[in-house]
């Protein structure tokens, strides 16, 4: 497929809003999945998909403010550090999970080893 003229101006955007903020740009990828254009502009940003109209969606993101303030071109500028935050989230909410496992397997060992203690 070929890219259309509202996704080639949303991605000349995107390339000057990346330049703008010295963004690495060396390991651009670019690629069309069907009528998508997909874009990344390192191995530690979210892929970008701009559609057949110029709209944007960040794949690996499950969230990202969009009011009238902010949209999803500006999440797409700085989609790195919304990804990176939102993996210190999920590993943060991770390690609460493991905590309460561990916690959780004391509470049950001490309490058959309590039983245990009183029978005898």
């Amino acid at each position: 497929m070929y890219e259309t003229i509202a996704q080639i101006a949303t991605f000349d955007k995107l390339i000057a809003a990346w330049a703008a903020q010295r963004v690495d740009l060396c390991n651009l990828t670019k690629r069309m999945v069907g009528t998508d254009l997909i874009v990344s502009p390192g191995p530690a940003w979210p892929q970008i998909r701009i559609g057949t109209r110029g709209g944007i969606q960040i794949l690996q993101l499950k969230s990202y403010p969009e009011n009238k303030k902010q949209s999803a071109f500006d999440a797409a500028v700085k989609a790195d550090i919304l990804l990176a935050k939102q993996l210190e989230r999920e590993k943060v909410r991770m390690l609460k999970k493991l905590q309460l496992v561990v916690s959780g397997k004391k509470k049950s060992q001490n309490s058959q080893t309590t039983q245990v203690l009183k029978a005898a």
